[in-house]
């Protein structure tokens, strides 16, 4: 059910994306528009990841709650703080940092 709801979430930012293209005819900016979900989307498939680090795991999904906003921002208003996309990669930085130092791999 879940899965049926995030492939309909991606089909209407698909349709809205094509429609401001249809709209405008601005090449550059669906790209940037698809590009921004790409992005989202890779950010959110990674957050799987980060739940063995439990307060981490919380802090990725807030700062993909505000990624996630500054997206549909973009797509609807055509406003961006481009910083608050990529915010998720502070967490995706801070869980590498914690692999490589507190790891432990015996030569």
């Amino acid at each position: 059910m879940i899965k049926a709801i995030v492939f309909g979430v991606f089909l209407a930012i698909a349709g809205v994306i094509y429609y401001r293209y249809r709209k405008d005819g601005d090449l550059k900016e669906a790209l940037f528009c698809v590009g921004l979900v790409v992005i989202a989307v890779s950010f959110s498939l990674f957050g799987r990841y980060l739940y063995i680090y439990k307060p981490l795991f919380i802090a990725h999904m807030i700062l993909l709650l505000f990624s996630w906003v500054e997206v549909f921002r973009f797509i609807f208003f055509k406003k961006i703080r481009l910083w608050l996309v990529f915010l998720p990669l502070v967490t995706v930085a801070l869980f590498f940092i914690i692999g490589y130092f507190f790891s432990k791999v015996e030569p």
